[in-house]
């Protein structure tokens, strides 16, 4: 539970690759609702150095099918010292 969000996802792991579909939103008794209908992360190591996370959404507005993509994060490993 975070910031009033409670989570289910489960995914599938292929070379590299990591999915995980929300499978179960919710939210704390006290919050507005949340319109987000479906969520999926894909988490891609590219090489040792990098990771890339692409977070899809699709709310009750749009899209009516598939995903929107929301964010898409670069991680980069620091050097150790």
């Amino acid at each position: 539970n975070v910031i009033g969000f409670t989570t289910y996802e489960v995914g599938k792991v292929a070379h590299h690759k990591l999915v995980l579909t929300l499978k179960d939103i919710g939210r704390i008794s006290f919050s507005r609702d949340l319109p987000v209908e479906d969520l999926r992360r894909t988490f891609i190591k590219h090489d040792d150095r990098y990771m890339e996370q692409v977070l899809e959404m699709r709310t009750a507005t749009h899209p009516k099918s598939g995903y929107l993509e929301h964010t898409r994060v670069i991680y980069t490993r620091q050097k150790d010292d």
